[in-house]
């Protein structure tokens, strides 16, 4: 298996790292990486729903690894947090909790998000966030995002988080 997942670094596949833990690539730190969002024309609007592509560009001169779900966390502009929970996918398979990626020098990992952002629930709530802040082993990133969230009564908005996979085509 470990043959196969270096044949498929080498062609320029990135895979979530299944061999050894003493092979894998270090984790990335926040001077290795780009964090943007891609709203991609409004494709994931619709139905009072809204999302974004979240996408972690590797600047850094060697492969590194994240989680395939790395923890957010979002902030109103005045600094505030806004509330969320994360959720996966519907039908999704998702990965292995502490499943990681390793994305090589110059490569892209993306993960999309979805959420609730009309005011459909029966006293409900709804939040906007400015910020959309990325957990990492050094801190962390931020990059601005407008999403308008919303909620049932007494919970978080939830955001629904597939795991991060290979961007292709960047």
């Amino acid at each position: 298996m470990r043959l196969a997942a270096l044949t498929l670094a080498a062609l320029g596949w990135v895979a979530p790292a299944l061999f050894h833990p003493a092979c894998a690539a270090p984790a990335c730190n926040s001077h290795d990486l780009a964090l943007l969002t891609d709203a991609q024309g409004g494709d994931f609007n619709g139905m009072s729903h809204a999302g974004t592509m979240l996408i972690l560009h590797n600047s850094g001169k060697t492969a590194c690894s994240l989680p395939t779900r790395p923890k957010i966390a979002l902030t109103a502009a005045d600094g505030r947090p806004v509330e969320t929970r994360a959720t996966r996918p519907a039908g999704g398979t998702g990965q292995a909790a502490g499943a990681t990626i390793a994305v090589p020098p110059g490569g892209e990992a993306q993960a999309s998000l979805r959420w609730v952002s009309g005011d459909v629930y029966d006293h409900g709530h709804c939040a906007d966030a400015a910020a959309l802040r990325l957990a990492l082993p050094d801190g962390g990133l931020d990059t601005p995002i407008a999403a308008h969230l919303c909620g049932p009564s007494g919970q978080p908005a939830g955001i629904e988080q597939g795991d991060l996979v290979p961007r292709s085509g960047h």
